[in-house]
């Protein structure tokens, strides 16, 4: 099981201090300043997940750190000493991974808190995989344009053009999106939008 990292957001004189510091007796810790609503880099997906212990924040701190833990791309678990409607509300709307509240115990927070590390570990795979398909279709909307142009431009069938691009691209040791997005600048210049 790797160690827990966690980036600690909490207020001095918290209820759940010794709870929460018994769950964390293994963990990598950093401590974040309440007062400025900001996250270090590896507090990011696949990073450091973010413990907030919601005692002692005003509405105010509360919304700042909300706007800023609301990015999809941070793990975090919400830490209360009262659970109540609001609190369920604030969670989700920051999208927390788990919430621990005083009934828990350091065990049952040290799980909970396992557990959310691991969904983030995974929703961030995921999260990668989507973004690689997503760059991945965008590369092949353009060949296809390129090889619509080719098509026109020379009269070949489709996989005519496609050869041709292919061979451009191993005679210029360039991928083939660099080179179909070549095609479509030319084309651009001398055609216009027209394709």
């Amino acid at each position: 099981m790797n160690r827990l990292r966690i980036a600690m957001l909490h207020q001095n004189g918290s209820p759940l201090n010794d709870m929460l510091g018994e769950a964390l007796a293994q963990a990598e810790v950093l401590e974040l300043d309440p007062a400025a609503p900001t996250l270090p880099e590896d507090a990011r997906c696949g990073g450091r997940l973010v413990l907030w212990d919601l005692w002692g924040f005003d509405e105010e701190q509360r919304r700042a750190w909300a706007l800023v833990l609301a990015a999809n791309e941070v793990g975090l678990v919400v830490a209360a000493a009262v659970l109540d409607q609001a609190i369920e509300g604030l969670s989700l709307d920051c999208h927390a991974l788990g919430l621990i509240g005083p009934s828990h115990g350091a065990g049952l927070a040290r799980m909970v808190l396992t557990m959310a590390a691991d969904w983030q570990e995974r929703y961030c795979h995921l999260w990668e995989q989507l973004e690689q398909a997503k760059r991945q279709l965008a590369d092949r909307e353009i060949i296809e344009r390129a090889k619509s142009i080719v098509i026109a431009a020379l009269g070949l069938s489709e996989p005519e053009a496609m050869s041709k691009l292919q061979q451009q691209a191993r005679s210029t040791n360039q991928k083939l999106v660099e080179v179909a997005k070549k095609i479509i600048a030319t084309n651009r210049i001398f055609n216009g939008d027209k394709e």
